[in-house]
């Protein structure tokens, strides 16, 4: 059953340091948790905070929308109210989504409500986990910020983590041609793409939106993911694996 596979994440008093609102920056110790969060304690050491000082700017902007986007609650308001309040909370968040990536949105929302989250509407909660766990922004149907993103999937109560990580961000195999192409590498830069293609370059903190090419009469624009620091803590974090380890695998393998 599902409830046999929960794993509840340490309470609040396990947290190290004080309780942080998502309104206030978080200290390098607190970064180092996050860290730990994500990608797995031996990242650590492996990452430093130059490689994710881009990330973590994505993160106090992604904080600042939030409380920003959120209405406030009125004195006839019900007692559930729509957001998680402080970094501690949402590190709970974080680490109950990779212990539990097997398990349906809906049966983890009701996990993750407990205790001093149990007054929390958990589904905006578990949107952002998803955008600062693996940088892809959801459509949420409690509320929404303008993000300016192509792709935002809606991540569906019958669906594990696990299963929308594989919907929204397939893995493609290489197909055998029976001609292949040879590109020069500088013909792949922005600037060469902007002179001779007419193809501006936007960056993107979306995964999905990465590549996607937007075409209009007037104007042609590619997507491009920014994140280079995010995606070289996951490859550092990764080390050593197999190349051919599996979603579940890679969820499962960095706990905190």
């Amino acid at each position: 059953m599902w409830f046999q596979q929960l794993q509840l994440v340490p309470s609040r008093t396990s947290l190290q340091g004080s309780v942080r609102p998502l309104s206030q920056d978080v200290d390098d110790d607190f970064k180092q948790q996050i860290v730990s969060t994500i990608w797995g304690k031996e990242a650590v050491g492996r990452i430093s905070d130059e490689t994710l000082g881009s990330f973590f700017r994505c993160y106090a902007d992604q904080m600042l929308a939030t409380t920003a986007g959120l209405p406030r609650r009125s004195p006839n308001a019900p007692t559930r109210s729509l957001q998680i309040s402080t970094h501690e909370h949402l590190l709970r968040v974080l680490a109950s989504l990779k212990h539990n990536h097997s398990i349906r949105r809906k049966d983890l929302k009701a996990l993750i409500a407990t205790e001093d989250l149990a007054n929390h509407e958990m589904s905006p909660a578990l949107d952002l986990a998803i955008k600062i766990m693996f940088m892809i922004s959801c459509r949420s149907s409690v509320h929404a910020i303008t993000t300016g993103h192509v792709f935002r999937p809606a991540w569906k109560d019958s669906e594990s983590l696990s299963a929308l990580i594989e919907r929204v961000l397939p893995c493609h195999g290489i197909e055998p041609l029976e001609r292949t192409e040879a590109i020069k590498a500088h013909k792949l830069r922005a600037r060469y793409l902007k002179a001779y293609t007419r193809i501006s370059v936007k960056w993107t903190d979306n995964l999905p939106d990465h590549l996607h090419l937007q075409v209009t009469e007037d104007w042609k624009t590619i997507q491009v993911f920014g994140q280079l620091g995010f995606l070289a803590a996951a490859i550092r974090a990764l080390d050593g694996e197999d190349e051919d380890l599996c979603l579940e695998d890679s969820l499962s393998r960095y706990r905190t």
